[in-house]
């Protein structure tokens, strides 16, 4: 099970594409479920977010965004 920390950008946007499995986002305080095909993308100055694999089966998905010469996260 994978989970990354609560956190908000500054300067670098972020998205995440899920391509199998399911997974739970919590975006700014409340929780969806997010399942294959689901898209979710947070611009900047973006809202806190993290991404969880709460299920037994593998979470698959493609995750990007910019890659500036700096950043700034909380």
């Amino acid at each position: 099970k994978e989970s990354f920390a609560y956190h908000l950008h500054h300067r670098e946007e972020e998205w995440v594409y899920i391509l199998s499995g399911s997974a739970v986002s919590l975006i700014d305080g409340v929780e969806y479920t997010l399942e294959a095909g689901d898209f979710v993308a947070f611009p900047t100055p973006s809202v806190p977010h993290l991404i969880a694999n709460r299920a037994d089966v593998e979470l698959v998905y493609l995750m990007g965004g910019e890659n500036l010469s700096e950043e700034i996260a909380d």
